[in-house]
């Protein structure tokens, strides 16, 4: 029994974090109007890039962290910091510093 409920923390944990539904209308917008064999293609690579990375992490992470000198508590709280600086930024309603044309600054007032 424990072994199951490890396991589903784990996968929802996985699962909050990818959060795929977020994903689909950031595909839809950037691949909406190509083909559809593009739009496969790239779906493809990005599930592969993205199964790559978290098997890497998994396998690799903590080797990596004991070469960076990285605990796990530092790695949560540098985590966490970085999310409260998103939080805040949100909450504040900024334009991010992105690079943009000045087409696209005047879209972001009209």
């Amino acid at each position: 029994m424990n072994d199951w409920s490890n396991f589903f923390g784990l996968f929802i944990g996985i699962l909050a974090t990818l959060n795929p539904p977020a994903a689909v209308p950031l595909y839809i917008s950037a691949l909406g109007d190509r083909p559809a064999a593009e739009q496969s293609r790239a779906v493809r690579a990005t599930t592969l890039t993205v199964t790559v990375t978290l098997l890497a992490s998994i396998w690799f992470g903590e080797i990596i962290f004991r070469a960076m000198g990285i605990g796990i508590d530092s790695f949560r709280v540098g985590g966490g910091l970085l999310l409260l600086l998103m939080a805040i930024s949100m909450l504040n309603a900024r334009t991010p510093r992105a690079k943009q044309s000045p087409e696209e600054a005047e879209e972001l007032y009209d």
